[in-house]
């Protein structure tokens, strides 16, 4: 953010920087094994949202009691059959102190397929 531009970090309208919001961090680890026929792997990550926000607003009064962090564990594949390449993705997430409210933690599960058609 910058103190002249108020509407936000902007380039003609549309939004600079990453979604998870200013301060913010994230952290991502995988393991992956390779094959001629394709891919398949594991991967455990970390996000903490919007600290900025979470320190203008609530940080004096809840010290390290309230920030967002969601922490994901997944399992993904990628499998190629001629021109096609089939991918999945199956992730389970656990979302602590969401909207920085203390204890309002959630789960999510996701599962994602995807199949593409390379050209030469």
């Amino acid at each position: 953010t910058h103190y002249i531009t108020q509407q936000g970090y902007t380039h003609r309208g549309q939004l600079i920087g990453a979604g998870i919001g200013p301060g913010a961090s994230s952290q991502f680890l995988s393991l992956d094994r390779f094959a001629p026929n394709g891919r398949i792997g594991l991967y455990v990550e970390r996000v903490r949202y919007d600290n900025d926000t979470y320190y203008a607003l609530f940080g004096p009064t809840d010290a390290y009691l309230g920030h967002d962090v969601e922490l994901t564990i997944g399992l993904s594949a990628l499998r190629f059959f001629g021109d096609f390449d089939l991918r999945w993705d199956l992730a389970v997430s656990r979302e602590l102190n969401r909207y920085f409210q203390v204890e309002n933690d959630v789960n999510n599960l996701r599962a994602e397929v995807t199949v593409g058609w390379r050209t030469p």
